[in-house]
């Protein structure tokens, strides 16, 4: 069994043994390995997961999380929507993270128009870096706080913005025309 990353890379699975002797399932760009023997089935309650920074693919236990199937497309709908550059949304834990395309959008469609190739083509070979996350915050009334994400050495980290709690559609839209502008750096 294989998978095929964003960048058109191809991972090939395999199970090995840990030290303790528990199997263990991993992902290589080898299509053979020492360590394991190749398999021909996901495991049950496994999954591929592909780093949204890097496009590294890994095999990982099947994660369960509060955010809905139906939030995460409405934010990935709202992203493209309100941004000006290419952006994924992660489901990590009870939240939903948005990593948005690093370098300029002036650089994507100078690209696009020596190439011919679409923003969603070179979009794929672009550097992710994660730039907002809404946690969820209230189940029953399906509200969630915003963060946004600073890069600064010195503090890198998440930073919770103040008065910003609500549905996720009204955080998004509030939000979301800010990535990739000097603006975002003004949201606290």
């Amino acid at each position: 069994m294989k998978h095929v990353n964003r960048l058109g890379a191809t991972y090939y699975t395999f199970e090995g043994v840990t030290k303790s002797g528990k199997p263990k399932y991993f992902a290589s760009k080898k299509s053979s390995s020492d360590g394991g023997s190749p398999i021909d089935e996901m495991p049950d309650g496994f999954e591929f997961f592909e780093n949204p920074t890097n496009a590294t693919v890994v095999i990982r236990k099947i994660k369960t999380s509060d955010v809905t199937t139906s939030e995460s497309k409405l934010l990935s709908e709202l992203t493209v929507r309100h941004c000006d550059c290419p952006c994924r949304v992660v489901v990590e834990g009870n939240s939903l993270v948005v990593y948005a395309a690093q370098g300029s959008n002036l650089g994507i469609s100078q690209l696009t128009s020596m190439f011919g190739a679409s923003v969603s083509e070179l979009s794929r070979f672009a550097n992710y870096a994660p730039e907002l996350k809404f946690d969820l915050f209230d189940q029953q009334r399906r509200t969630f706080l915003a963060s946004r994400y600073c890069h600064r050495r010195s503090m890198e980290g998440w930073m919770r913005l103040s008065r910003m709690d609500g549905s996720l559609s009204e955080l998004a839209k509030k939000l979301l025309p800010h990535i990739g502008k000097e603006s975002f750096f003004e949201l606290q």
